[in-house]
């Protein structure tokens, strides 16, 4: 038995030496084969490289972390990069030596062997490369929801409407729930209060809000959606690849809720990509509508899981005492009493309206203004319910505005109305946006122009025309320096009626869902010989037009366009806007730049985002800028431009380069 042992080990050891041989044998023979497999697998790994590049600069796009992974594995790559090149030096070498020619060479021997080890390490660096998933963390998710009106004196009546939307919340047979209720009764304020309190008491993990437009956009749901679960979907995927994803995002959330805030009309939460229903319990539908029957036709297909709840007016009881609460114990003198009470009644019990107006009259003792106040809205005309209803609430939001003190105040108000309903906007921006226009009279610098600003937004706040936004929504490429000095919302009736305004004088046009340039998708021309303000933030534009003629347009904003990233802007479009002050042109993707924008020798703040620095020469040509923020993002290294050392205005650079460092030459600053 022993014997035998000793021969199966004797003949393993044979067996295992025949390997050995055979391998050593295999770097010789097999050399030149080795060296050609290393070649193609060398191409693979560094075609990898370049897809992880692209993905590295998709997500800095979306403002995410890379992964430290990432970088280890492309110095990985460069490494290895560096090894094999000189490798095929020295296999060129030994080729080209006679006296490798013939015989038992050690060179190809070592070569072999050296060509084996790499093949080796590249093929397992292939095997590691990460996949587009892993290549970045998302920014960390909002869970708070701010109130719409900030905060205002607890009413009784809304505290129980609240604990029935909460109770409805909680109930696991109750899978959506529909408020309706006329315009300025307080919707939005409430589903943001009950979203609030239910993440506060951990009845839900993620509280989702969005904010659907007139006509709702399916692909803009999904978008904002997938952008608060940190889920980034394809701008170019179909609705219903897109409504796929997302669906499967959301099974894996234990607890969800929706907030669909001032929905117009049916939609079909299948078409979003949101599970309901038995398909996810833990995932729920909270909405807002101004229509009883917009709640009845979401609810149509199982009635018995939707429960409606009617948010009516304030009682006269409540509605006096909100108003009081706005304008002070003024309203009680014995001179005010009778017409305060008539002004308090045209408000009709709608919340907006009466902290909006009363707002507007805090402190005021003159009967005049109070008489003037009432004539107002008396002479509001309607020819329907719901033309008396926004009628009355415009008329209200009219009267605060009008009585703002001077038309600086105004105007700052107006430039916050060009943002995206429910955006947060940065105070910061803001000023820029303003030092641009020229509407601080008498300043020069820009902390004296944001101490200003800073004075005129808590005016406005105090008035109820703008409020606190949140501090912890922030969007995901943060352009500009954002000092911290605050964000800010505008109520949506509060901005429409900001927009109406500024619109009826023909001097501002803000539009959205677009996906070409105004008035016409198809105009390849356009005019307008009036207009002084224009945003186009947060569309689809696949078109420009190569002529313009906007010869007074002084601001212009077109921020958040993600597809003109593959839209060839024609060199001649800035040509007709000679009088452009401000222009933002962040958040748009890789947008080339266009000739044109050097001829804007009139401007004075830019925003732009781009992909490198080499073509911003014509910079140089800007000589009026006082404000550029500049957003690079790419993964080399890049130099400050030399040409903006004669930008000799410019009170602010913001430059910033979102994956590597910043070269600085000499005498730029």
């Amino acid at each position: 038995m022993e014997v035998l042992t000793i021969l199966s080990s004797f003949a393993g050891l044979l067996i295992e030496g025949g390997k050995c041989l055979s391998r050593e044998i295999g770097y010789f023979i097999d050399y030149k084969e080795n060296n050609d497999e290393l070649k193609t697998q060398m191409e693979d790994l560094l075609a990898k490289r370049r897809d992880i590049k692209k993905f590295v600069e998709a997500a800095l796009m979306r403002g995410e972390e890379i992964r430290e992974a990432v970088g280890h594995w492309t110095r990985s790559v460069d490494k290895i990069e560096e090894e094999v090149i000189n490798f095929h030096h020295d296999f060129e070498s030994v080729q080209n030596d006679g006296k490798c020619r013939i015989g038992c060479c050690p060179a190809r021997y070592i070569l072999g062997k050296k060509a084996i080890k790499k093949l080796t390490y590249v093929s397992s660096l292939i095997e590691r490369a990460p996949s587009p998933y892993q290549v970045s963390i998302p920014p960390s998710i909002p869970r708070s929801v701010t109130s719409a009106m900030g905060d205002l004196m607890p009413l009784e009546s809304r505290s129980l409407d609240r604990n029935s939307v909460m109770e409805a919340l909680k109930n696991e047979n109750i899978h959506m729930i529909g408020v309706y209720g006329m315009e300025g009764v307080g919707k939005t304020t409430l589903i943001r209060q009950v979203g609030k309190q239910a993440e506060e008491e951990g009845v839900f993990y993620h509280v989702v809000v969005v904010v659907v437009s007139q006509t709702p956009n399916l692909k803009n749901i999904q978008g904002a959606i997938a952008e608060m679960l940190g889920l980034k979907l394809n701008e170019n995927d179909s609705i219903e690849i897109r409504a796929n994803t997302l669906y499967t995002r959301l099974k894996q959330e234990k607890s969800v809720l929706i907030i669909l805030d001032d929905l117009s009309e049916r939609v079909d939460l299948s078409h979003i990509g949101i599970p309901h229903g038995n398909e996810h319990k833990g995932c729920k539908v909270l909405l807002t509508t101004r229509d009883q029957n917009v709640c009845h036709a979401m609810g149509r297909e199982d009635s018995q899981s939707m429960k409606t709840i009617e948010l009516g007016v304030l009682s006269e009881q409540e509605a006096w005492a909100l108003f009081r609460w706005s304008t002070g114990e003024v309203v009680e003198s014995l001179e005010l009493i009778v017409v305060a009470s008539e002004v308090a009644a045209q408000c009709r019990g709608l919340p907006l309206t009466i902290v909006t107006l009363g707002r507007a009259l805090h402190g005021k003792q003159e009967i005049g203004a109070w008489e003037h106040a009432a004539t107002e809205l008396k002479n509001s005309k309607a020819t329907n319910i719901k033309e008396m209803e926004r009628s009355i609430v415009y008329s209200c939001i009219k009267f605060s505005y009008e009585q703002l003190p001077n038309e600086e105040i105004k105007q700052l108000f107006l430039l916050c109305c060009l943002f995206p309903k429910d955006h947060n906007i940065s105070v910061e921006e803001v000023v820029e946006y303003g030092m641009g226009e020229g509407l601080f009279e008498d300043i020069d610098m820009l902390d004296e122009a944001r101490g200003k600003a800073q004075r005129i937004i808590n005016n406005l706040k105090d008035c109820r025309l703008l409020l606190n936004g949140d501090e912890r929504k922030v969007s995901y490429l943060r352009c500009g320096l954002d000092r911290e000095i605050g964000h800010v919302r505008v109520h949506e009736v509060v901005r429409d009626m900001g927009i109406s305004i500024a619109s009826s004088s023909s001097s501002v046009e803000e539009r959205q869902e677009l996906n070409g340039w105004p008035p016409s998708n198809n105009k390849r021309e356009s005019k307008d010989e009036h207009v002084r303000r224009m945003s186009l933030m947060h569309n689809q534009i696949l078109e420009l037009p190569s002529q313009l003629e906007y010869p007074q347009l002084q601001t212009l904003l077109m921020q958040f366009n993600y597809m003109l990233e593959e839209v060839t802007i024609p060199d001649t479009f800035f040509e007709g806007m000679a009088a452009l002050r401000v222009l933002g042109l962040t958040n748009n993707g890789y947008m080339p730049v266009p000739m044109s924008l050097y001829s804007l020798t009139n401007l004075r703040t830019l925003r732009l985002h781009c992909k490198k620095t080499s073509n911003l020469s014509g910079l140089r040509e800007l000589r009026e800028l006082q404000i550029l923020v500049l957003t690079v993002t790419s993964d080399k290294e890049h130099m400050l431009p030399k040409e903006l050392g004669q930008l000799t205005n410019l009170r602010l650079l913001d430059f910033q380069c979102n994956n590597n460092s910043i070269t600085i030459a000499p005498q730029v600053i």
